[in-house]
């Protein structure tokens, strides 16, 4: 077979194989707008003999002879049936089937509800990325897709309509193929917690995402699905002959600097020299040379992306089958991410009423991660902070293990050489993940079916992080090593019976079903010191060993229902009801009802909008609950599975085996609800104008936070369900089809998100503080900035002043630290102590969105997305250290700007040397607005009459940039990888990734 297979693929690459009796070709087009469909499927009657359409829905196929009969098909269109005859050009159009459109969209265990929007995303392969959440972006509304790295395969923080919980995870769910992935079991897994579980999927893959947010489309999801849901829909077989897909791509990612400039050798010699009151800076050993760290940190990042597909099949058994490489270099040296992949489905129709899926799925993952130890370790840090004068090189050109006074330059004190680390120390994770799936559909009787969907899903990570003993980190331990194994493994059973029937004008569907998930996890680590040279294996550690592990499991069993009705398919009404039962309660909190109702008008299809031009006018409302049981942020796994039990921990006490206690229990923990209801509609406007607008108000309550507890119990705290949060807002998304001609369309797809957060229940009211910056407090959005107000340098005396904020302080009685600021008329001090904290803002902005253009002209085809975001606040903590008043690392140019140089000065900087002036406080508080050039891609296909003669099915070219360009006043990189938080701390910038490739369909 598989030589059969081998000859079959040479003979149609190098065009060997013999002609037939007769040679039909032709387009298969779309009946309103007449373009081409790609992917139709053209087929000889009674035969598995077909092919599907290329990019233009054109084909070709070889008949027996002019007896035979062509079937055309498309997933929505009315099949067609053409005799050859004595043909050779056949041109197709296909109309819409009615009947079929109602019935291909599904959504989780059942067919859409018209009372809800659900957002369908059918292409995620457009841009180059490790994983299919970077696609997201400016996607659809209400949802935010955010980073804290720009390193590959890195987590992005994905909210759909807004931040829902304090303290437990607020990470959406997952539903790949109908089956529930639980990420949030997939992170804990790998303890470094850098990579994203969605990097597990090859976007290759995938046919099409679809977001869920409301309650009429989540509430089936029960206790997970308070954060949203995202529906990932793999690709499958078609009938016809096996078509095969490849794709090369190849790219580069350099790094954008943004505003980010640091100072060169002269404007580092002037700020030393200003620092020191005027006499220069000559460091003493300098070798006259000077050395660009950042230049030095950075890397042109290679990015390469290798596809290979064949799908096919007859009307019995169709198939889809994928292999994929894909590797992409990090910009900061150091860092990269590589994955294997495959994929494998299929489809049989055993007879009438039974039908099976099978899926299988198979990834190897190695991810490398830039260093951040020591701050010069760290390719980054010392990017930023390591001084022009400084080598990495002696006097023979060969790195030095240790920057210290025989560096050449003195006054640095003694740091690390991250070139040198780089070739000693690695901090990497490798992970092998799969699945297996198998879906049984029986049609009972008339109407009546049941379906059954099992998985095993299972992954296995490797985290290692060696430091050798020669270089910085290791001269203190004489090298280590951190070692940690993780294995978790995912069954899933979820089975439903349907119930589907039309009376008259009526048309009933009914679902009820169960569904189970266990889960099960065990990690083992070892660390330890003083590794002899050469050794990196655990069984050498020689000091300071230290062994962890432990075991957890957690079940799910949940029972499901819904009823959606329509009549005459103009009005619409659902109700669905689900109960969960979590083994992270104590029993009698374990179990969690949900619910929703919904309802919708389509009043387009009224009568009395017959002579509009309305083409859709639905209007929509919803209301229903949801959970959220991942308890995971602040929580070590153990605590996260069995928050409620009182807990445990091994140690030793007098050289003897001793326990002691970690966490104090509580029974009363429950589900975090989450109250959704919303209101919108749907449009569509004389085939020109479509789209949503959506109004929603989502309540969080029982949200889990650390209450005070009896310090008689051995603990300061206890998790307790005691918290409420607010998030409301608008949604609106629209398409133009600007312009529709035979050989030029043009359309624009806009979305525009507005969502406004607010804490309203604390424990006894009483204020919450996150690290340094960050505070929750009733009446403000959650994790607000909260910091002393800067006002600039004092004009008398050029110290760092803050803005008192106390109204009993007035300029009739301030202190002899405070003086009226000339600028506004405020009291401010130059003592820190004296100024309050006050609320300055919150990380989310104001309003979000993408403008996407598709353009095509004949062969050509031009897309550009534009994503904004306006409000908005960014921490920017690098800030303190490299834009500061006294530090002698490196600085930003701007670190000598508006600086207070002499008495009366009216400036934003205060006079060099000052000491305070790099205290948390609004000067490190900057605009995160933004405008981005985000993705533009520039694609080919070559003429029907080319690929004719090359005997293939269809040939594409493409060039694509993405992250071009960023329109922002923050100072650093690109405000984009600010993360949830808004918090920046040396970041791993954003590269921009430059790409191009082909696609061969044969």
């Amino acid at each position: 077979m598989r030589n059969q297979l081998l000859m079959t693929l040479l003979a149609v690459c190098f065009s060997l194989s013999a002609y037939a009796q007769q040679l039909v070709k032709g387009t298969v087009m779309e009946g309103d707008t007449g373009e081409g469909l790609i992917g139709a499927n053209v087929v000889i009657k009674g035969t598995t003999i077909g092919t599907v359409t290329d990019f233009e829905g054109g084909y070709t196929l070889e008949v027996p002879n002019g007896d035979a009969i062509l079937v055309y098909s498309f997933v929505g269109m009315q099949e067609q049936e053409v005799l050859v005859g004595n043909q050779t050009q056949i041109d197709i159009t296909l109309g819409a089937d009615a009947e079929q459109l109602d019935d291909v969209v599904i959504v989780g265990y059942t067919k859409k509800d018209e009372a809800s929007p659900v957002q369908t995303i059918g292409v995620v392969t457009d841009i180059v990325t490790p994983n299919v959440t970077n696609a997201l972006q400016g996607k659809a509304t209400g949802v935010s897709v955010s980073t804290s790295t720009g390193q590959p395969g890195a987590k992005n923080n994905i909210r759909i309509r807004g931040v829902g919980s304090i303290t437990a995870s607020t990470d959406p769910l997952y539903v790949i193929d109908g089956v529930i992935i639980n990420t949030d079991d997939m992170v804990q897994a790998n303890q470094q917690a850098q990579r994203d579980p969605m990097s597990n999927i090859n976007p290759d893959d995938i046919e099409d995402v679809k977001v869920l947010k409301d309650a009429a489309a989540t509430a089936l999801y029960g206790s997970r699905a308070a954060n949203g849901v995202i529906l990932i829909t793999t690709k499958r077989g078609a009938v016809g002959k096996t078509q095969f897909s490849a794709s090369v791509q190849e790219g580069v990612s350099v790094v954008n600097y943004g505003n980010m400039d640091m100072m060169d050798l002269n404007q580092y010699r002037d700020y030393r020299t200003a620092m020191a009151g005027g006499v220069e800076y000559d460091p003493a050993g300098w070798d006259g040379n000077s050395y660009d760290w950042f230049d030095l940190a950075f890397q042109p990042g290679r990015t390469s992306n290798y596809q290979l597909s064949a799908q096919g099949g007859n009307d019995k058994t169709k198939f889809f089958a994928s292999v994929g490489y894909f590797n992409q270099e990090g910009i900061v040296k150091g860092s990269d991410f590589e994955r294997f992949s495959m994929r494998m489905n299929v489809d049989n129709q055993v007879n009438d009423r039974v039908s099976f899926t099978l899926g299988t799925d198979l990834s190897y993952i190695t991810q490398n991660n830039a260093s951040n130890g020591n701050l010069y370790s760290s390719p980054l840090m010392a990017g930023y902070m390591q001084i022009p004068f400084v080598s990495p090189y002696d006097a023979s050109g060969n790195l030095r293990p240790i920057l210290d006074a025989s560096s050449g330059v003195t006054g640095q004190g003694s740091t690390a050489n991250f070139l040198y680390d780089l070739n000693h120390n690695y901090r990497r994770m490798n992970s092998l993940n799969g699945g297996l799936m198998g879906r049984l559909n029986v049609d009972i009787y008339e109407g009546l079916s049941f379906s059954s969907t099992n998985s095993a899903r299972f992954e296995y990570v490797n985290n290692r992080y060696f430091v050798d003993g020669t270089t910085y980190d290791g001269s203190a331990t004489n090298g280590s090593l951190n070692n940690t194994d993780a294995f978790n493994m995912t069954l899933t059973s979820t089975n439903t019976f349907n119930y589907e029937t039309s009376f008259g004008l009526h048309n009933l569907n009914v679902l009820a079903g169960w569904e189970a998930q266990s889960n099960d996890r065990s990690v083992t680590g070892a660390y330890g010191e003083n590794l002899p040279s050469g050794i990196e294996a655990p069984d050498g550690i020689a000091m300071n060993q230290g062994i962890t592990g432990w075991l957890e499991q957690y079940r799910f069993l949940s029972m499901l229902s819904q009823v959606q009705y329509n009549y005459d398919n103009k009005y619409f009404a659902s109700v669905s009801y689900r109960r969960d039962g979590s083994s992270r309660f104590a029993p009698e909190n374990r179990w969690g009802n949900f619910w929703s109702v919904a309802g919708a008008w389509d009043i387009a299809k009224e009568d009395f909008m017959a002579s509009t031009k309305f083409d859709q006018l639905k209007l929509r409302a919803s209301v229903g609950t949801t959970g959220n049981a991942n308890l995971g942020i602040g929580l070590n796994p153990l605590s996260r599975d069995y928050a409620y039990r009182p807990l445990y921990a091994f140690n030793q006490y007098n050289g003897n085996p001793a326990a002691y206690w970690t966490q104090l229990g509580n029974e009363d923990l429950t589900w975090e609800k989450r109250l959704k209801s919303s209101i919108g509609v749907d449009f569509g406007f004389n085939g020109w104008l479509s789209g949503g607008l959506d109004f929603y108000h989502e309540t969080s309550s029982d949200l889990l936070m650390q209450t005070p507890v009896s310090a008689t119990t051995g603990f300061v705290t206890q998790t307790a369900n005691v918290g409420e949060m607010v998030n409301k807002g608008v949604e609106l998304n629209f398409t133009t089809q600007n312009m529709q001609r035979d050989d030029f369309t043009w359309s624009t797809s806009v979305n525009l998100t507005h969502n406004v957060n607010e804490v309203t229940r604390l424990y006894g009211g009483q204020d919450i503080l996150v690290g340094a910056v960050n505070i929750v407090r009733e009446g403000l959005p959650v994790n607000s900035f909260y910091l002393p107000e800067y006002a600039g340098a004092n004009p008398n005396n050029g110290q760092s002043s803050w803005f008192v904020n106390d109204p009993s302080v007035t300029p009739e009685n301030m202190g002899e630290n405070m003086y009226v600021d000339p600028r506004t008329g405020r009291v401010a001090t130059t003592s820190y102590g004296e100024a309050e904290y006050t609320d300055l803002g919150d990380p989310y902005p104001w309003l979000q969105g993408a403008i996407t253009n598709d353009l095509r002209y004949r062969q050509f085809d031009l897309s550009f997305m534009f994503t904004f975001s306006v409000g908005g606040s960014i921490y920017n903590s690098t800030g303190r250290f490299v834009d500061s008043d006294n530090r002698t690392s490196n600085q930003h140019v701007r670190a000598m700007e508006d600086r207070w140089t002499q008495p009366g000065d009216i400036a934003y900087r205060p006079a060099l040397n000052d000491v305070a002036g790099a205290n948390h406080s609004s000067r490190y508080l900057e605009n995160g607005s933004y405008l981005s050039l985000r993705n533009i891609t520039l694609g080919y296909n070559l003429p029907n009459h080319i690929v004719e003669n090359w005997r293939v099915g269809g040939v594409r070219f493409f060039v694509q940039a993405q992250n071009l360009f960023t329109i922002s006043s923050y100072s650093g990189f690109t405000p984009i990888t600010a993360g949830g938080d808004g918090i920046n701390f040396f970041e791993y910038p954003e590269g921009r990734i430059f790409t191009g490739g082909v696609t061969v369909k044969f």
